[in-house]
């Protein structure tokens, strides 16, 4: 299986979004990595839910470790799993590998 991947650092909401409809035109699926916008950004969320693709959420950092509000995400809801924890490798989980 081949892996095409089309890396982005959106630092806008507006991006996200835009970047997340890009992906429902070629993608077989969406890794994501929110950072502090899992605790509140409802349109990320929003757009995540439209596109209808397998989404990841990832966090290199173990949230459930940290402060209460950092526990909280409200783009888990949308996404088929999360992965938290693993660092770099986090990355690594959420995408599918030929072997």
């Amino acid at each position: 299986m081949a892996l095409n991947c089309a890396p982005s650092n959106p630092i806008a909401k507006a991006q996200w979004s835009m970047r997340s409809n890009e992906a429902g035109e070629w993608a077989n699926g969406i890794v994501i990595n929110p950072g502090a916008y899992s605790h509140y950004s409802y349109a990320i969320r929003d757009a995540l839910a439209s596109v209808r693709l397998p989404a990841i959420e990832v966090h290199l950092s173990n949230i459930y470790a940290r402060e209460e509000f950092r526990r909280h995400s409200v783009i888990s809801p949308v996404a088929t799993g999360c992965i938290a924890g693993l660092g770099w490798r986090s990355y690594e989980c959420a995408s599918p590998r030929a072997d």
